[in-house]
């Protein structure tokens, strides 16, 4: 899904956030496969022009938690990094869907919209 993700972003032409999307969306993704319920994961990202917007989905009602990790832990770093790496995230209000946005730089903002 990460490869997906960037490589739509190139294709849009918006190569300088397609390194972060691609964090962010093995970060999600992952949450959703280790924490989620239920055998399906949905993805999507999408870009306004402005804004890069990435969504997974899974069965779980439960939100993920943002808790910033111990220097010495071995997991538990991906809603910490999705908190730095992100302009924005949050969750749909049943808890189903994750999302995070990163903010298109401005000479690349007007290059496309998808």
């Amino acid at each position: 899904m990460r490869r997906l993700g960037s490589a739509s972003l190139r294709y849009w032409g918006f190569d300088t956030v397609a390194e972060s999307a691609e964090l962010l969306i093995s970060e999600l993704v992952t949450n959703a496969l280790q924490h989620g319920r239920g055998t399906s994961v949905g993805f999507s990202i999408s870009c306004d022009g402005a804004t890069v917007r990435i969504e997974v989905e899974d069965d779980s009602p439960e939100r993920p938690i943002y808790q910033k990790p111990a220097l010495e832990a071995e997991s538990g770093r991906g809603m910490w990094l999705v908190t730095e790496i992100a302009d924005a995230w949050g969750t749909s209000p049943d808890g189903k869907r994750t999302w995070c946005e990163l903010e298109v730089p401005t000479d690349e903002a007007g290059a496309s919209t998808h």
